[in-house]
């Protein structure tokens, strides 16, 4: 039982902070049908999986800083982005994606986040150390 409290505390304290991940998907379950939330919800967890194995495994030194580098500027584009666009409350908008598209974005908000790779590979990292 120990194991099991220990292993699950550790998932809260990696899944838990509000990132660009999580931001993803509660947007997702505000503006889509219940069926795509649900997909959306499947894809981010097989990116997140994958991204924690990694983390715990380690990666090349190279690819961590090129990953964080092209990340950052990623996140820095979204952001400039957000501070330009205008909001409103405008309904009728269709929100619906492509799949293709839905995946590419889930893998960014995951994989090409900094936030997630630093949060992933201290603590998942550390815990393999």
């Amino acid at each position: 039982m120990r194991i099991y409290l220990q292993g699950l505390t550790m998932g809260l304290a990696y899944v838990a902070p509000i990132g660009l991940q999580n931001l993803f998907v509660i947007n997702s379950a505000l503006t889509q049908r219940r069926s795509r939330v649900y997909l959306t919800a499947l894809i981010v967890i097989l990116w997140d999986v994958s991204l924690g194995v990694s983390c715990f495994l380690g990666a090349l030194p190279w690819l961590q800083k090129v990953i964080l580098g092209i990340g950052s500027l990623i996140v820095i584009w979204i952001g400039i982005g957000l501070l330009r666009s205008r909001a409103s409350l405008e309904g009728g908008r269709d929100v619906n994606v492509p799949l293709w598209k839905l995946i590419s974005s889930a893998f960014v908000v995951t994989w090409i986040n900094p936030q997630a790779l630093i949060d992933g590979t201290m603590m998942l990292g550390a815990f393999r150390a």
